[in-house]
């Protein structure tokens, strides 16, 4: 075990910002987290932009291709200055135990390149997340439907994601509240799911989440939850549950059908007994699954903002279950849609 102990360099934890939308997510992210743990890798075709990301790796793709403008809004030449660079791409990930890919779909770079980093990352047999925002609805049709179409490929190779929808924030949030702001609540939002995520991964709780435990949950493919709540006592524990399962901003699938669900308690002081069973049985209510997997963590940390923080993670929603046990040999085309992008396809034939 010393030995073992010894020899291992930790977990290893990429997160990817590609495009504008991706790197200014990297940029709240490096100002909050800073854990040797994480690397923060911005990745745009947009040499000006890449200038002003705060992260600190970057990598300009395509120069050959765009001379470093920009992927003109198309995606296709997204695509094709990741593949120029994908050596580059391939050595970023190399190693890594989890790579998180953040963009905003509707353009040319994040939603060209988003895709092509997960499949990489698929390759190489590395758990893999998408946390992808979407275009205001004003932006028309056409960029919507860029990002729904980027949206159906990257759901091929990510082992779980989650949208954040951009017109969620005129509902949300104060309409007189400045777009820099909204924008600034987004990425908190995304600052927040990450920084539980890579908490939970690299603390020793006295209920241990570990990698390979996220690593199951990770492979039952489908659509998934990711969200995290806060309460400033314990015994508003259920509002914090409440929190994390509907967040207003992030697109949310019914969890009752999920096939794995990780239920992660951070709190400053011990927990009583009653308050865990308490999160535990509402959890295991909602579920409409007769054997799903709950896997469930506590940590203690006094540094805690808040009296109690909880993440929630459920993957497998919308997938059949031949359908999973399928997943190791079935094509990639046969993969659910999700059920929202079935929607807008929908509504796009009936007009």
């Amino acid at each position: 075990m010393d030995a073992l102990m010894n020899t291992h360099s930790g977990l290893n934890i990429c997160v990817i910002g590609a495009g504008g939308c991706g790197g200014n997510t990297l940029t709240t992210l490096a100002q909050h987290i800073s854990d040797k743990h994480v690397k923060l890798w911005a990745v745009n075709t947009d040499a000006a932009a890449l200038k002003h990301c705060e992260a600190e790796n970057k990598l300009l793709i395509g120069e050959t291709l765009t001379k470093g403008y920009g992927a003109g809004a198309d995606p296709d030449i997204g695509l094709a200055a990741a593949r120029e660079n994908e050596e580059d791409l391939r050595s970023l990930i190399s190693g890594a135990d989890i790579v998180i890919v953040t963009a905003g779909l509707g353009g040319g770079t994040g939603t060209g390149v988003a895709p092509f980093i997960l499949a990489l990352a698929q390759e190489q047999g590395i758990h893999c997340m998408a946390v992808m925002t979407l275009p205001f609805s004003s932006e028309g049709k056409f960029r919507n439907q860029i990002a729904y179409e980027g949206l159906e490929k990257l759901t091929q190779h990510a082992n779980a994601y989650i949208t954040l929808s951009n017109d969620q924030l005129l509902t949300c949030l104060n309409t007189s509240v400045g777009i820099q702001s909204a924008f600034t609540y987004s990425n908190a939002v995304l600052r927040n799911l990450l920084g539980a995520l890579v908490q939970m991964l690299t603390c020793t709780g006295i209920i241990n989440v570990d990698l390979n435990d996220l690593a199951k949950i990770l492979s039952y493919r489908g659509e998934s939850i990711l969200g995290v709540g806060t309460a400033m006592s314990q015994e508003a524990s259920l509002d914090a549950l409440e929190q994390a399962l509907n967040n207003p901003l992030v697109y949310q699938a019914d969890i009752c059908q999920a096939r794995g669900i990780i239920l992660q308690i951070f709190c400053r002081e011990d927990l009583p007994i009653s308050c865990y069973d308490q999160l535990t049985q509402n959890l295991s209510a909602r579920l409409g699954r007769e054997n799903p997997l709950i896997i469930q963590g506590l940590t203690i940390e006094p540094a805690l903002e808040n009296d109690i923080e909880i993440l929630v993670i459920a993957s497998g929603i919308g997938v059949l279950e031949n359908e999973q046990e399928m997943s190791a040999t079935i094509e990639d085309e046969l993969f659910e849609i999700p059920a929202f992008v079935r929607a807008l396809k929908l509504g796009q034939r009936q007009h």
